[in-house]
């Protein structure tokens, strides 16, 4: 099991944040819009920030008892467990689709959600596995959400030259496209990180509610209109 599978459950930096690069690409492909001169600057007008969209859900679950991962794994399909690699077993559920990763303690990750509704219910889906297995006292004795990944798209191109080397915000941006070509933008409150790329297109990730993606997107979204190019991006 590579752990870099659960997207979200680090810090969005240089090194890992072209893990989330697959999103951006099915952004993009979403997007119907043909990029022209005329549809940039309508958008730039907007004022409205455009709704982030979930992708991912990283759930933490205690379950109050302590997990025999052999057991599980062995009495379960879809799952593995490699102590020698990491410290957790992994398991998937079908529906609703899930991964999760769980460790002797009790405690376990849940990824693969797109909403905290649909990561509880898979929560309690892994719970009535644990419990038909023979493990005992098992209930979950707390339930939170550690990281929303999300999209957005402004359909207009960035400078992400400008932001960087901007004075109001170069301490919160990291741009060096020699590595990576989005441009890390870290907000203190709502503690997210958003990586921007030229296109116009967004990733948000650190988000605890949808409240802080609305946040994030309606702090960053008038900075970007700033920093807008009337041009569409190279191909």
């Amino acid at each position: 099991m590579n752990p870099k599978e659960f997207i979200g459950l680090e810090e969005a930096n240089i090194n890992n944040a072209k893990e989330f690069e697959q999103l951006v690409k099915e952004a993009q492909e979403e997007s119907e819009e043909e990029i022209t001169p005329e549809s940039i600057q309508r958008n730039i007008s907007l004022n409205q920030p455009p709704i982030p969209k979930v992708v991912n859900i990283v759930a933490c679950v205690d379950y109050g008892c302590k997990l025999d991962l052999l057991k599980i794994t062995s009495s379960t399909r879809n799952s593995e467990y490699n102590p020698i690699r990491f410290p957790a077993a992994t398991l998937r559920n079908k529906e609703p689709k899930a991964t999760a990763l769980a460790f002797k303690n009790g405690k376990v990750n849940i990824v693969g959600c797109k909403s905290a509704d649909i990561a509880l219910k898979a929560a309690r889906c892994f719970g009535r596995l644990f419990k038909n297995i023979g493990i005992k006292d098992v209930k979950i004795k707390s339930f939170s959400i550690a990281n929303m990944v999300a999209t957005m798209d402004c359909k207009f191109p960035i400078h992400l030259e400008s932001i960087a080397s901007s004075p109001g915000h170069i301490k919160f941006a990291t741009y060096n496209p020699e590595i990576y070509a989005g441009l890390i933008y870290r907000l203190a409150s709502p503690k997210t990180t958003l990586m921007i790329y030229v296109s116009g297109k967004i990733i948000i990730t650190g988000a605890k509610s949808e409240e802080e993606l609305k946040a994030a997107s309606a702090f960053i979204y008038p900075i970007l209109r700033l920093f807008a190019s009337t041009e569409p991006p190279a191909a």
